[in-house]
C-alpha cells in the first residue's frame, strides 16, 4: 500500500542539499547512509538477547541496500508516494542527516537545518 507523502520537488530539493552538505555525491551518500543504517543494526542487535530470529531479521537487513541508481532518481525527481521499502530508506536518510522523517517535505528545511547547526556549534564553544 503506497501512501500520499507530499511535494516530490520540497523532498528532492531538500536532498540534494542535505547530501550536498555532508559534500557526498549521490552514490557516495548511497553507499555511506547503508553502511550507517547497517552499523546501527548490528549495534540495536548486539544489545539484545540475540535469538535466531534476531539474527535472522539482522541478515535480511543487511542484505539490503540504498541502491545508487534509486537515490540519484529522488535526488532527481523526488519522492510522492512510498511503500514500504521507500520508507525504510527515508527513515534511513532521516537518521542520518538528523532530520525527521517528514522534514525532507518541509519547504523551510533549509532554513531550519541552518538554525539547528548554528546552535549545535554555538553550544560547542
Amino acid at each position: 500500500m503506497q501512501r500520499k507523502l507530499g511535494n516530490p520537488e520540497d523532498f528532492a530539493r531538500n536532498l540534494q542539499i542535505l547530501t550536498g552538505s555532508k559534500r557526498l555525491t549521490a552514490a557516495e551518500a548511497a553507499r555511506t547512509i547503508t553502511a550507517w543504517w547497517h552499523d546501527l543494526a548490528r549495534k540495536g542487535y548486539a544489545r539484545t538477547k540475540q535469538t535466531v530470529t534476531d539474527r535472522q531479521n539482522l541478515e535480511a537487513l543487511l542484505a539490503q541496500h540504498i541502491s545508487e541508481r534509486w537515490y540519484r532518481r529522488v535526488m532527481r525527481e523526488g519522492v510522492s508516494r512510498g511503500d514500504k521499502r521507500t520508507f525504510r530508506w527515508i527513515e534511513a536518510m532521516a537518521g542520518f542527516f538528523k532530520v525527521r522523517y517528514e522534514d525532507f517535505w518541509r519547504e523551510d528545511l533549509t532554513a531550519i537545518s541552518i538554525n539547528t547547526e548554528a546552535r549545535l556549534l554555538s553550544s560547542m564553544k
